[in-house]
């Protein structure tokens, strides 16, 4: 009988991580790449539940409906949150703190209807530019378009499948899109690509998107989390087969397909989460594209950047 306890009493011990996952929500911006799908990928190879932690995903229109459903507390954590609209955020009140990195630069690129006049950048003056929602990293990049003098009408049109329906219908001029998506379209010379976010410096050079957390939550637990986020990016560059399996699975397609999508547009340091690199390109997209009012004091940064995602 005593045998018997001891027995019960270890598989009681062996379930208790499993009883011990704490269950948080995870708002992440538009779906569909494998940006956004690092937290899916890692929870499928066991990473967050190694640290505890049990994620409920749910996908936003975009980043700047990602970082409302942080100020609601909709969500713990959101992911591909556009640095600038984080910041402007932070500015007016908001509570949230940046704990990382989504990306580092972006494999988005830009795109027209295969017979569109436009055939350069310049060429979008006068026409109508989208992007996914306010404060978006598509919205950093618009604005960024707007910089150098070229006066387009920016229209927010929300997640990427709704944007390339409004591009092909003469709604919206000029489209934006992730890697994995109209790959079909470009073959079959539908779409062409007229530019990408990383052809700009200053977004190549900055954490264009990044991971928030709400103030409430502990920082223990954004600890856990970014560690589970960076197991999860390491593993999904590993020998392993899994997490390739798992991504193709993800977006519909074969491994063959994943892999070369991985290789060719997200490089290892695309998705170097830990730090956010360029806060000061950051700050001063968000002054250029009028999120704040005037630059955040050191004390603010310290606030708004926890002290491991600072370079």
């Amino acid at each position: 009988m005593f045998k018997g306890l001891l027995v019960g009493v270890s598989f009681l011990l062996s379930l208790a991580p499993a009883f011990a996952a704490e269950t948080i929500k995870v708002a992440i911006g538009s779906g569909g790449n494998l940006e956004a799908f690092i937290v899916e990928i890692g929870n499928r190879g066991g990473f967050f539940e190694k640290q505890g932690l049990k994620p409920e995903v749910f996908y936003t229109a975009g980043g700047g409906e990602t970082l409302q459903a942080i100020i609601s507390q909709s969500a713990q954590f959101g992911v591909s949150i556009g640095a600038t609209g984080a910041v402007g955020a932070f500015s007016k009140g908001a509570p949230l703190r940046i704990i990382g990195a989504s990306t580092i630069g972006s494999a988005n690129y830009w795109y027209v209807p295969a017979t569109s006049p436009i055939r350069r950048m310049e060429d979008i003056a006068g026409h109508t530019l989208a992007y996914s929602t306010t404060g978006s990293g598509t919205h950093a990049v618009a604005l960024a378009v707007r910089a150098r003098g070229i006066d387009a009408k920016l229209v927010a049109t929300g997640n990427t499948g709704a944007t390339f329906t409004q591009v092909m219908t003469g709604q919206v001029d000029v489209g934006f899109a992730f890697a994995e998506f109209g790959q079909d379209a470009l073959a079959a010379g539908k779409i062409r690509v007229l530019f990408k976010d990383n052809d700009f410096d200053r977004i190549r050079n900055q954490a264009l998107r990044i991971i928030a957390v709400h103030k409430s939550a502990s920082a223990d637990m954004a600890a856990r989390f970014m560690r589970a986020y960076a197991d999860s990016v390491d593993w999904i560059y590993s020998a392993d087969p899994k997490p390739l399996q798992i991504y193709a699975e993800m977006i519909k397609s074969d491994v063959a397909t994943a892999k070369k999508l991985r290789d060719d547009f997200y490089s290892r340091e695309m998705l170097s989460v830990e730090k956010v690199k360029g806060l000061d390109i950051i700050m001063q997209d968000a002054l250029d594209g009028k999120f704040i009012q005037k630059p955040l004091t050191q004390a603010q940064i310290e606030e708004l950047v926890a002290p491991s995602a600072r370079p």
